[in-house]
């Protein structure tokens, strides 16, 4: 049921990314010379011979989804990329002068908030009254809340727009250099505890998500690059797992090379028991929710008279009793949808997943305690290449689809994997194809 409706959503998706022309290469950028009717279709781009599915291509268009290449940074950018006599790479990352829109969204925000602040204050019955101080600070706290919000604001986009940054990275540390208004901060991180180098969404701005680069590691995480455009994070992102990691974006092809075997076997990662904390949640809060709606929303206790008007009595008679059926069934929706997904998580906790191949097959198979339950098999010479495309996230964490090029299509191996997990798997399936 789930992974029908992952099918569907995915399938929407697609389709308005193709309506209105979201379509990039995840090597380079280009746009495709033709239009794809399936998701599941495969592109070849023309200019760096890049072969991914349809729905990859509609997911390298977002900010934060192509994969860049270290080899080519892009023509316009203004980042300057050396080598000291350390043998230690340099980004030096000059400030962007743009602030994304929060300088000025922060000037109009502390522009409502200073005059009505003022008028509660300082106006009639603020501290002209002799109650004092203290019965002004509910005032005071409520109002700081605001100050403090816009201020944010402020101090963000005169970061974004005025920041210098500079990245030093080796093999051993990995550092980043900030410099603003005369200030310096250095923060550091071991190499050998780099666990990813993605591009993330960092905020949202006007419901659209603003993407930048993040470096985790277990001493803590580097962030920066809101500003940049999508091409430089692209290449930064590619550029500095190739540098720190000594490997290159998961997305990106590898040549084949004498490191084939006729036979392997891969699990592949279980992403489902990150779903439970979701399921329990759902169905908590749905039966407290039905709780609210049958013994805690009052029902009408009468009618309007009937001489009232009959508009009068439809709308009273919605908002007394349609709004308790309609919250009392959303939230049996709720729960219901809770029950539904511990039943599918309870039923496939004991299954395994595993991609197999052979001199001349490569099948996907799900077994139970040895049993197989469903496979797919596929001529070993039509398969291609293994790829991860970026998804989603779930606490934080990247979330990717991996998909099989068979031919002139793309099979889906795992439709929701933890990101650091399903690169893992591509490189060990690429290494053994």
């Amino acid at each position: 049921m789930f992974s029908k409706l992952l099918k569907l959503i995915e399938t929407a998706n697609f389709k308005a990314a193709v309506k209105r022309g979201d379509l990039a290469c995840p090597g380079c950028g280009a746009k495709p010379t033709a239009i794809p009717v399936a998701s599941k279709d495969v592109i070849t781009c023309p200019h760096c011979a890049t072969k991914a599915s349809a729905f990859e291509w509609s997911a390298a268009a977002k900010p934060g989804g192509r994969a860049g290449n270290p080899d080519q940074p892009p023509a316009n950018t203004k980042i300057t990329r050396l080598t000291d006599p350390s043998g230690s790479v340099v980004w030096n990352i000059p400030a962007s002068g743009k602030s994304g829109g929060l300088l000025i969204f922060g000037i109009l925000w502390c522009s409502i908030t200073a005059p009505l602040s003022g008028a509660f204050l300082f106006g009639e019955g603020g501290y002209k009254s002799n109650d004092g101080f203290l019965a002004q600070l509910p005032i005071i706290l409520f109002f700081g809340v605001f100050w403090v919000v816009g201020l944010g604001f402020l101090y963000a986009g005169c970061r974004n727009k005025y920041a210098k940054h500079r990245l030093t990275a080796n093999r051993h540390t990995i550092s980043l250099r900030r410099e603003f208004f005369g200030g310096v901060r250095d923060k550091s991180l071991l190499a050998e505890r780099i666990t990813s180098i993605a591009a993330v969404e960092l905020y949202q701005q006007n419901y659209a998500p603003v993407h930048g680069i993040e470096i985790e590691g277990s001493q803590g995480k580097l962030r920066f690059g809101s500003a940049l455009t999508d091409d430089e994070k692209a290449w930064l992102v590619a550029d500095l797992r190739l540098v720190v990691l000594g490997t290159r974006a998961s997305t990106a092809a590898l040549p084949r090379d004498s490191a084939r075997q006729s036979f392997f076997s891969f699990p592949l990662p279980k992403s489902s028991n990150n779903l439970w904390g979701l399921a329990i949640m759902l169905m908590l809060m749905g039966a407290g929710f039905v709780c609210v709606g049958i013994f805690v929303i009052d029902p009408p206790t009468g009618l309007p008279e009937n001489h009232s008007p009959t508009f009068f009595r439809i709308i009273d008679g919605f908002f007394t009793r349609g709004f308790r059926i309609i919250w009392t069934l959303m939230s049996a929706a709720m729960a219901t949808a809770g029950i539904a997904l511990a039943v599918w998580l309870n039923k496939t906790r004991n299954c395994e997943t595993r991609i197999e191949g052979t001199e001349s097959e490569i099948a996907i198979r799900t077994s139970r305690h040895g049993l197989v339950l469903k496979e797919r098999v596929f001529p070993r010479a039509a398969v291609t290449d293994i790829r991860a495309v970026v998804c989603g996230s779930s606490n934080s964490r990247t979330m990717k689809q991996m998909e099989l090029i068979v031919g002139d299509t793309a099979e889906p191996v795992s439709r929701w994997t933890d990101g650091e997990k399903a690169d893992e798997l591509v490189n060990q399936v690429r290494s053994a194809l």
